[in-house]
């Protein structure tokens, strides 16, 4: 029986379209915990926060309050949190006797660094997952976000979408960034303990993070897609290791 609920936003193709939805999802399975997923749309993401009295994730610049999925409940304690870096620390502190730990020895502060430079990285080309995310989503949930995005960015994403030059200039700035990673994870490497991961043979929170962005754009793009396959190819295959490698922690529970 399970022990969470994981609320997890759908995709056209039933994969994970949302990054931190995969990363819990990922820790969840690697700590052996039984969950079941409930697919919420992007409208009704606000109504579960305050059907539930959760309060919201965070707050917008504009102090507006921000409802952001993944969203996990906790059976036992009644509980719900939010964000998936808080979700994966809840999961340590109450679930400390099923191993492995998603921050191997006391590692937590490091992985949060990583968690920040990952995310400043991506962010100058997140205009690559916003046409991935919208493209791959439920008609429920298209024009909310459509809407959501031209709030933030001032136009509609028909008209942010960048064009075959752009995007391969985002594209290009992309692979620079996984260049500089690739560099973390070799330090990992060499220390002595082989493997896809960064701290080896050893899966880790910055594992899940990292392989939360190479699934939304397998799941947006498919695995036979040209992109697809060249992103697979970079680095000496490091990140077709790491996809790989993660693939037996994706399931969706019960």
């Amino acid at each position: 029986m399970s022990k969470f609920v994981l609320y997890e936003i759908p995709s056209s193709s039933r994969l994970s379209i949302s990054s931190p939805c995969y990363t819990v999802k990922c820790i969840l399975n690697l700590k052996g915990l039984p969950f079941e997923v409930k697919w919420t749309e992007y409208p009704d993401i606000k109504p579960l926060y305050e059907k539930n009295g959760v309060a919201p994730a965070s707050w917008n610049p504009d102090g507006s309050p921000r409802y952001t999925l993944p969203l996990l409940y906790d059976k036992t304690s009644n509980r719900y949190i939010s964000e998936s870096f808080e979700i994966a620390k809840y999961l340590e502190t109450t679930c400390g006797d099923q191993v492995p730990s998603v921050f191997p020895s006391n590692t937590a502060s490091l992985h949060a660094a990583f968690n920040d430079a990952c995310r400043a990285g991506v962010a100058p080309n997140i205009q690559i997952f916003f046409t991935v995310i919208w493209k791959s989503l439920n008609p429920e949930s298209v024009d909310f976000y459509d809407k959501a995005r031209q709030k933030a960015t001032g136009k509609p994403l028909a008209e942010i979408a960048p064009t075959p030059e752009i995007e391969a200039q985002h594209w290009a700035k992309y692979k620079e960034f996984y260049g500089k990673m690739e560099g973390w994870y070799a330090q990992g490497n060499a220390t002595g303990t082989e493997g896809p991961f960064l701290m080896g043979d050893i899966p880790s929170w910055s594992d899940f993070l990292v392989g939360g962005h190479l699934a939304v754009l397998r799941a947006g793009w498919g695995e036979d897609s040209e992109k697809w396959k060249d992103l697979r190819t970079w680095h000496s295959g490091r990140w077709a290791k790491l996809s790989d490698a993660l693939r037996k922690y994706e399931g969706d529970g019960l």
